[in-house]
C-alpha cells in the first residue's frame, strides 16, 4: 500500500497537538499585540483574562486555531515530505554507483548545508501557499481571542467581516502572513535540522528522543524571534478590519515601532514555543514510526 498519505496524516496529527497544548498562550500574545498598553506584562493578561472572564476565555478562537493547524501542518509536512524525497531520489539517481538505492538514503547523506537549504527552500515553498488557506480563518481566530464575551460565534465573525468588506476583507493581513509563512517555516525547518546535527556532534544519538525535542523546541524559537514583529503586524491589521480605513503594513509597522512594541506579547509566544515544539516535531517523526509497516524503513521528514 502506497505510504504517501502517512506525512500528511501526520502533519495533521502533529499540528492540532500543537495547537492543544500551545493556544492559550497564543490568545494572551493577541491581547497584548493588540493593545499594548493595557497589558503590564503576561502574566497579568492572563490573570485579568481568567478573572474577568474565566479560564475558558484563553481558549477563544481554538476550532479556527485547530482547523488552521490541522490543514496546514499536513500540507506543511505532506510538501517537505515529497520535497525531500524528490530530492534524494534525483541525487541517488545521478550519484553513479556509490549512490544510496534509497530516496531517504541519499537525503540523509548530504552535506549539512545542503540538508540545511533543502530544509528551509521546503519550508519556504509551503510558506508560499499556505497563507492562501489559513489567512481567513486565523483573522477569525484574533477577532475572537480579543472579544469580550460570547456575544459572536466564529461563523458570525466571518459573515460580518464579508458583509463588510468581502473577500478582501477576509484575507486582510495577506502579504503579512506570506512573508511571516515564508520566513518562518525556512527557519523553522532548516534550523531543525541545523540543531539535530549539532547535537549529535556533541555526542547526542541521531535517534535519541530528547535530541530531537530539545532541536525541536530551539528551532521553533529561533523561528518566531525572526519573524514576531511581521506577526504583530499582521494582527493590527486583522484587527482594525471593519473599524475605518483599511492600515496598511507599513502603517502597521512604523506604528509598532512607534509605540516601541516590536516585540510586544514575545515572552507568552516563548514560554508557549517550549511546550508545543518539544512536541511539535517529534511528534511528527514519533506518528511516522508508528504508522511504518512491519519491516518497513521508517518513512521521515
Amino acid at each position: 500500500m502506497s505510504a504517501d498519505w502517512r506525512p500528511w496524516f501526520a502533519g495533521c496529527a502533529s499540528g492540532s497537538l500543537l495547537t492543544l497544548v500551545g493556544h492559550p498562550f497564543d490568545t494572551a500574545k493577541v491581547r497584548m499585540q493588540a493593545d499594548a498598553k493595557r497589558w503590564g506584562g503576561p502574566w497579568q493578561c492572563v490573570r485579568m483574562t481568567v478573572a474577568q472572564e474565566g479560564a475558558m476565555a484563553l481558549y477563544k478562537g481554538l476550532v479556527p486555531a485547530l482547523l488552521t493547524s490541522c490543514v496546514t501542518s499536513g500540507l506543511r509536512f505532506g510538501v517537505q515530505h515529497r520535497f525531500n524525497s524528490w530530492l534524494g531520489a534525483r541525487l541517488a539517481a545521478g550519484g553513479g554507483g556509490g549512490a544510496p538505492a534509497d530516496a531517504k538514503g541519499a537525503f540523509a547523506r548530504l552535506p549539512l548545508h545542503s540538508r540545511v537549504l533543502a530544509e528551509g527552500g521546503g519550508g519556504a515553498a509551503c510558506g508560499l501557499v499556505l497563507p492562501l488557506v489559513f489567512t481567513p480563518m486565523e483573522l477569525v481566530k484574533v477577532k475572537r481571542q480579543v472579544m469580550r464575551g460570547d456575544r459572536l460565534s466564529n461563523v458570525s465573525i466571518a459573515r460580518q467581516v464579508f458583509r463588510e468588506g468581502g473577500l478582501r476583507g477576509l484575507y486582510t493581513g495577506y502579504g503579512l502572513t506570506v512573508v511571516r509563512s515564508t520566513a518562518g517555516n525556512a527557519v523553522m525547518f532548516g534550523s531543525y535540522e541545523l540543531f539535530r546535527a549539532g547535537f549529535v556532534a556533541l555526542g547526542w544519538a541521531e535517534e535519541a528522543t530528547s535530541g530531537h525535542m530539545l532541536a525541536g523546541a530551539l528551532a521553533g524559537s529561533t523561528a518566531w524571534l525572526a519573524t514576531f514583529p511581521v506577526d504583530a503586524a499582521k494582527s493590527r491589521q486583522q484587527l482594525q478590519v471593519g473599524g475605518g480605513a483599511p492600515l496598511s503594513a507599513a502603517a502597521a509597522l512604523r506604528q509598532l515601532w512607534r509605540e516601541g512594541t516590536l516585540y510586544r506579547g514575545m515572552s507568552p509566544i516563548l514560554l508557549r514555543s517550549m511546550p508545543v515544539h518539544l512536541v511539535y516535531l517529534p511528534s511528527y517523526s514519533l506518528i511516522m514510526k508508528c504508522l511504518a509497516a512491519p519491516n518497513e524503513e521508517t518513512l521521515e521528514e
